[in-house]
């Protein structure tokens, strides 16, 4: 960490807003480096509070003067990529979104904007699948998926969007696959219990 310490105390001082404290929580924030307890850090926007009121200015007057409409992608659009974008960067393994063809360049520049790689698939009919990932490796796995519709299928994509065992299991039984044939309750040979 970068914050101050108080000779032997271990303390920390804030570095926005002065406090010094051995309990607080302190984080760094990524925009300017500087370290600040946890009343002037915000974990959504990994950031302090100066950084974050600066840039949601910024946000606000890009609005303001149609930045979305320039980009070609409808607000919501956009701020849900910007989403998927925050989850990847704090490790989901990956998101997609589909977009429509024309706004697949802009969504791919914001994905970049956030430090993070992109995949552009074409699902026809003028839309885009727009992948998201931070490491290389996704783009191979993305590339190699199975496809159907049985258990295996399901465990991979669980994975890949960042699900953990239980819930790709519990999302399974729920689905009515039968471990024991690894089909869907529908494919299981007249086995009346």
């Amino acid at each position: 960490m970068t914050g101050f310490r108080d000779n032997d105390d271990e303390f920390l001082t804030c570095g926005l807003c002065g406090r010094t404290s051995p309990d607080s929580f302190f984080d760094t924030c990524e925009e300017c480096g500087r370290t600040v307890c946890s009343h002037c850090y915000d974990p959504l926007f990994r950031g302090c509070a100066q950084c974050v009121d600066e840039a949601k200015e910024m946000f606000r007057a890009r609005r303001a003067g149609g930045q979305a409409k320039a980009l070609g992608m409808s607000e919501s659009r956009l701020g849900e990529l910007q989403a998927y974008c925050y989850m990847v960067s704090r490790g989901k393994p990956v998101a997609c979104l589909a977009v429509k063809s024309d706004e697949s360049k802009e969504a791919l520049e914001e994905i970049l904007r956030h430090g993070l790689r992109g995949h552009i698939d074409d699902l026809g009919h003028g839309w885009k699948t727009v992948w998201v990932y931070k490491r290389p490796l996704m783009a191979y796995l993305i590339e190699k998926a199975p496809t159907g519709d049985d258990i295996v299928c399901h465990w991979y994509w669980g994975k890949m969007f960042g699900y953990s065992d239980e819930e790709i299991e519990r999302f399974l039984k729920d689905a009515g696959f039968d471990f024991e044939t690894g089909g869907s309750a529908s494919s299981v040979r007249g086995d009346e219990r």
